[in-house]
């Protein structure tokens, strides 16, 4: 076996030697350098890289007023006071007892909890109805009992448990199971928290039913452990994003605000995180409110702006949350699962015959696809979309682990999403997706161009390969006799009509404001919810001050990426205490998010996602990512002695 891959590696690297020595890959490379020099040398890169672009000095009147908005959150007497309401208060010692106990998966708690419950739901049932219980209540009922027996936290176990070792081992990521005092696990009131509890959820199990009463404790503990660990919040927000339904996500983002208010609060010296790009981030929530306002349909402008702001308000404490590499990696493995678990689903609805809608599919041109998977978000194109932003960013983190099995999973995830990918059918993100990947390449790994002409031969072959309905789609871009292309190419042009005198001011927040004034500039039968074209909505309905605002926005995000970049590159190794191990992990991380920015400016050309308000919130993590980026990466330069002006 060791011989058989010896030799293979010995035909590979001879192989590669014969490319090297070609003419057509010295003429690729030679270009390259070129192209490369010119570029590193140009002006724009050098506006990228200039670090006193995006600086805002605490002597600044922007920092100034940032500080007056939040200088509440330094009051002595507002601090103390929230202290002793937290401290004195029964109801949040109780939620202390019910939320401690559950995650140490108490038995003793658990099995009063539940028995209670169980009792006071039997006792109400036989004497409102005089019928016995039934088998399942009495089973649960014993089973409780015996659990009271037990005052054993499973998570303790759990943590040492060789299952969990493997699952770490894996993703190269280690999970911290301090989170809960085991001093709130000991003692008798505990127990008389428990019985409260048990004889609410018995109230709840018996006039509504046990579901709900299990949702009541659920809710409760989930509510309590966000209030009491932010850092819960910032990360169960990130994975259930893409999954759960969009006022679910909004209350759990508004959750985690009023949970970072009250740590920002408690925290005598906590330091804000506040550059252009969070200055930015301000002014176009500001713009976005006057938009709002001035709307042709100012009511559902307003509801439009109050899930931006509780979206939008999710970067702040992304970015003010997050403050060590280490954090910086889990965040964005969390992330990658959330869109491991929603690809997966996707496969489902293909692989097992979900019943899907053919809506997106036009029948007579692409009769060989049948269905369009969209997973959780309600639409492939928004797949599609939310895939752009994870792919490189799973590609990334793959790139820069040093571990094979790591490498190996990093890597089975990119490909399981990029196959959820092919079948959105979503042409606009294919091709979004292969110049995201371009750029991924040249800057990373530049000189692998030369492989093209590897692949250049097989392209024939690989297409005879490709599913008919695959060929079909790639094949039909830019065919205007499809119906969706020719759809799109008419909502452009009534959007172009429009923007010829709504392009100072804007018309307002949201589809309903764009449907009031869209069909007057419409081609017929042309009509649509949105423009399908990113920057032409932003225009649309924030005007031009908005659309400049929106376009610094994702120019300084980028800058944030060069500067992370240029840092990651002049110290690829390093190792300034433990914070620091998950340097080389993400050494090419800037250049992954970078790329996922970039593919989905390019599917804003033929779509416009942002409309799906969980993309919204997406956008605007994958914008918080580039500038924790940033901020981790001068960190580390700072810790090292260098001077750092940004």
């Amino acid at each position: 076996m060791n011989e058989t891959s010896g030799y293979t590696q010995a035909g590979l690297s001879y192989l590669w030697m014969l490319i090297k020595l070609s003419v057509v890959y010295r003429v690729l490379t030679t270009v390259y350098s070129a192209i490369s020099n010119q570029w590193n040398n140009s002006k724009i890169i050098g506006l990228f890289r200039n670090p006193e672009s995006g600086v805002i000095t605490k002597d600044s009147l922007a920092y100034r007023g940032f500080t007056k908005i939040f200088s509440f959150s330094k009051s002595k007497f507002l601090r103390e006071h929230t202290e002793s309401i937290l401290d004195n208060s029964i109801i949040i010692k109780m939620a202390n007892y019910l939320l401690h106990n559950l995650l140490a998966f108490n038995l003793k708690f658990i099995g009063w909890l539940v028995g209670i419950a169980v009792a006071f739901n039997i006792i109400l049932t036989i004497f409102a109805s005089w019928q016995f219980p039934s088998i399942l209540s009495g089973g649960i009922a014993v089973l409780a009992f015996i659990l009271m027996r037990f005052d054993v936290n499973v998570t303790s176990y759990l943590a040492d448990s060789a299952l969990l070792k493997f699952i770490q081992n894996i993703i190269d990521c280690k999970f911290n199971f301090d989170f809960f005092y085991k001093t709130k696990t000991k003692g008798e009131s505990r127990i008389i928290c428990a019985i409260i509890l048990g004889i609410i959820s018995g109230l709840i199990s018996f006039f509504a039913s046990p579901f709900m009463a299990v949702v009541f404790i659920l809710g409760l503990t989930f509510a309590f452990l966000v209030m009491y660990k932010t850092m819960f919040g910032v990360f169960i927000t990130v994975f259930l994003a893409p999954i759960l339904p969009t006022m679910l996500v909004a209350g759990l983002c508004v959750l985690t605000l009023v949970s970072f208010i009250f740590k920002v609060i408690r925290e005598r010296h906590f330091e804000w995180k506040f550059d252009v790009l969070s200055f930015l981030v301000m002014a176009l929530l500001g713009i976005l409110f006057v938009s709002a306002v001035t709307s042709f349909v100012p009511m559902a402008s307003l509801q439009v702006f109050v899930l931006y702001a509780a979206f939008m308000s999710f970067y702040f404490v992304l970015v003010n949350m997050i403050k060590s590499r280490e954090q910086l990696f889990s965040i964005l493995v969390t992330f990658i699962i959330s869109g491991t678990l929603v690809s997966l689903f996707g496969l489902m609805q293909h692989y097992f015959g979900l019943t899907l809608a053919q809506a997106w599919v036009d029948e007579e041109m692409f009769a060989t696809i049948g269905t369009r998977i969209f997973s959780t978000l309600e639409n492939p194109n928004v797949l599609g979309t939310y895939l752009l932003f994870t792919i490189p960013i799973a590609i990334a983190l793959m790139w820069g682990n040093k571990k094979l099995f790591t490498k190996i999973t990093f890597a089975g995830i990119a490909g399981i999403m990029f196959l959820t990918l092919i079948l959105t059918f979503s042409r606009g993100c294919w091709i979004a997706l292969f110049f995201a990947m371009a750029m991924y390449i040249t800057f990373v790994k530049g000189k692998m161009w030369g492989l093209v002409l590897l692949v250049i031969p097989f392209i024939p072959v690989i297409l005879n390969l490709l599913p008919q309905n695959i060929v079909e789609r790639i094949t039909s871009i830019g065919n205007l006799e499809d119906t969706s292309s020719n759809y799109r190419l008419s909502i452009w042009l009534g959007s172009l009509n429009m923007l010829r005198d709504w392009w100072v001011a804007g018309i307002g927040l949201g589809s309903d404001a764009f449907m009031q004034v869209y069909p007057l500039y419409a081609f017929a039968a042309a009509f649509a919810f949105h423009s399908h074209n990113l920057y032409m909505q932003v225009l649309a309905e924030n005007g031009i001050v908005g659309f400049i605002t929106f376009m610094l926005i994702i120019g300084f995000a980028f800058k944030a990426l060069t500067f992370a970049w240029n840092k990651s590159t002049a110290n690829p190794k390093i190792s300034v205490g433990k914070a620091n191990a998950h340097a080389d992990k993400l050494s090419v991380v800037p250049i992954g998010i970078a790329a996922a920015l970039f593919g989905f400016l390019l599917q804003g050309i033929f779509d416009h996602a942002l409309y799906n308000y969980r993309v919204f919130l997406m956008f605007w993590m994958v914008i918080g990512f580039a500038t924790l980026c940033k901020f981790v990466m001068n960190n580390d330069a700072t810790s090292k002695g260098e001077v750092v002006n940004d």
